[in-house]
């Protein structure tokens, strides 16, 4: 059986690593609480060892702010969050907690973007959740028209490999439009209809804005995004969270954010054709053995 089917995801923080849920959550937390994320991703050991007063006081908080915190992102409270940073710790290889730095070799920066890649995949697993998927293949499948919502240049490219996926299974997606001519596609979207849209930050506004506009006439919407709380998946019906990646001043957002998106939809992929395969007559089958 898979990891997938065998993980619970009634809450998926709560069953994910602490760091994982910090750097999901840490765009949309107050600024107190960005204070307290930002130091124990910077400083996953000593926070370990800190008392909910001492991290408090670390961070310039209130101890209550501390509990705040831990419930924010999606835990019982400061000692289920620590109980989840204990396991990231002793799983975790050193590397994965290391930034691009200005004096690494070749060899240190392949090893870190490689292991960026792996730590996005890894982590995904406990923010995808496995019904969500299983609701979007259902609904793309059903559907009379696939859309895809307006997009960065970036997240075309992810489509476009989709949708070049979809056509084996006999699914035609409609292009995301530009910019300035989603509203015009948005009026022709209707129920029964499917909008996807895939957005890193889930802040972009076109994409936004159609996705509202058709989940209001009656479409079903899905995002694809790196953060559990991005506005994006505020106008979605399915959402589809993968791990948010780490960056820094010298690396920039990482290309390797995107692996994880086509493997998300890739699994989607895998989940439709086989859901098809079981409903469509085995016509091979019944003719048994070829002839040699």
């Amino acid at each position: 059986m898979s990891i997938l089917a065998t993980r619970e995801h009634k809450d998926s923080w709560k069953n994910g690593g602490c760091l994982t849920a910090i750097r999901n959550h840490l765009p949309n937390l107050s600024a107190a609480e960005k204070r307290i994320g930002k130091f124990i991703l910077e400083n996953p050991e000593l926070s370990l060892n800190l008392g909910i007063v001492e991290l408090a006081g670390k961070c310039r908080v209130s101890p209550a702010m501390v509990t705040r915190f831990s419930t924010r992102i999606g835990f019982d409270g400061f000692t289920a969050m620590k109980t989840k940073l204990r396991v990231d710790i002793l799983s975790a290889d050193d590397r994965f907690h290391q930034s691009i730095q200005a004096g690494d070799s070749e060899t240190t920066i392949l090893e870190k973007v490689l292991d960026l890649a792996v730590l996005g995949l890894r982590d995904s697993l406990t923010t995808v959740d496995p019904k969500e998927l299983s609701r979007a293949a259902e609904a793309i499948m059903g559907s009379r028209f696939l859309f895809f919502a307006p997009a960065g240049m970036s997240s075309q490219g992810v489509l476009q490999i989709f949708k070049q996926k979809l056509l084996n299974l006999g699914i035609v997606a409609v292009d995301p439009p530009e910019h300035y001519l989603a509203s015009v596609q948005a009026s022709s979207v209707q129920r029964g209809d499917v909008v996807l849209g895939i957005s890193h930050s889930g802040v972009l506004g076109p994409a936004l804005e159609f996705m509202e506009q058709c989940q209001k006439q009656g479409a079903v919407t899905i995002c694809l995004t790196n953060y559990n709380e991005a506005p994006i998946t505020k106008v979605s019906d399915i959402r589809l969270v993968t791990a948010a990646s780490r960056s820094s001043p010298i690396h920039g957002e990482a290309i390797t954010v995107r692996i994880s998106q086509l493997a998300v939809l890739d699994t989607l992929y895998a989940i439709m054709a086989l859901a098809k395969y079981r409903t469509e007559p085995a016509a091979d089958q019944e003719g048994g053995e070829p002839s040699g």
